[in-house]
């Protein structure tokens, strides 16, 4: 009986039984597109995005995979009348109330994160119930990374998945110079090989949750090792409906303003990818369900902006 048992399990193995499941959720570049958008189509106009369908959207796909994490590749920041409110003590303020409550596991910071004075920053990341995170950001008043979190392990289960955050080197060069006078960008490589060793020792899944743009993303994987698995990213916008490994690492993207939410289907056995999938979806109307907890707040903020700044939300 033990005999057989044993033979059972290496067969189970050999067959990937053990291989861990693991779904993705990913945004970037959402820019406090806090309505849904129109856009052009072969077939005519879409109607795509906005925080509420995004709140759906994210339920649908955690109740269809539980094991899931949320993460979001920064600039959630500048481009709407919502972003630019001031609430709870800092411009952005509402934005990240928004994202409290579609609960990311992580995010980086993005160029916009920047772009009022520092201590709206630090207000904001006060205000956040979620790590932001950056290796290569140092905030030079404390020697120590921007926020403090260089990185972040989400434990599912069995399964640790450590998150690392970079945000472009060309930071100085896209926002006002004394918002960032503080603050020393490290080069990639440099930042990843302080805490690669540490997140590689206690990790079975390492990501590299980036803002900085895809052509950057396909350099820096082209310079990193196996113990990276994939690199999430922002900043350019880029929509990567399929596939893209570059030196064995896998690149996604999802787009820009919430048009879609990148969705990452990944096997993990003995901290090897066996089976990968990505697509984006598109980010359609949904019914708001009775529970989503941003549909006060929402139609609050948008009165606020119609009666601040004149500007009719919706007719």
């Amino acid at each position: 009986m033990k005999r057989i048992t044993l033979i059972l399990c290496i067969n189970l193995l050999a067959l990937g039984i053990f291989a861990i499941p693991l779904r993705i959720l990913h945004t970037n570049d959402t820019h406090g597109a806090y309505l849904p958008q129109s856009y052009s189509t072969e077939e005519g106009y879409i109607t795509l995005g906005g925080y509420l369908n995004l709140w759906e959207h994210l339920e649908e796909q955690r109740q269809a995979a539980p094991r899931s994490i949320y993460l979001d590749a920064g600039d959630q920041q500048t481009g709407s009348a919502f972003a630019a409110m001031e609430y709870d003590g800092a411009i952005g303020g509402a934005v990240i109330k928004v994202f409290n409550h579609l609960q990311p596991d992580a995010a980086t910071f993005g160029n916009h994160e920047f772009d009022q004075n520092p201590d709206n920053l630090e207000r904001l990341i006060e205000l956040a119930e979620y790590p932001f995170i950056s290796s290569n950001i140092i905030d030079l008043n404390t020697n120590q990374p921007l926020g403090n979190k260089p990185w972040h392990i989400i434990q599912l289960d069995s399964l640790k998945i450590g998150v690392l955050g970079l945000t472009l080197v060309e930071l100085p060069e896209k926002v006002r110079r004394s918002n960032v006078e503080h603050l020393q960008i490290l080069p990639y490589q440099e930042a990843i090989d302080l805490y690669l060793d540490e997140l590689h020792d206690s990790t079975d899944l390492i990501i590299v949750l980036t803002h900085n743009g895809i052509e950057a993303d396909i350099q820096l994987a082209l310079e990193l090792d196996e113990r990276i698995h994939l690199i999430i990213g922002g900043h350019t916008h880029s929509y990567i409906d399929e596939p893209l490994v570059v030196n064995g690492i896998h690149i996604a993207q999802a787009g820009s303003y919430l048009s879609h939410l990148g969705v990452i289907d990944l096997d993990v056995e003995d901290g090897i990818i066996t089976s990968y999938s990505n697509r984006l979806v598109p980010l359609t109307s949904r019914p708001v369900s009775p529970d989503n907890p941003l549909n006060t707040f929402i139609s609050q903020m948008s009165s606020r902006i119609e009666d601040e700044l004149g500007q009719t939300i919706a007719t």
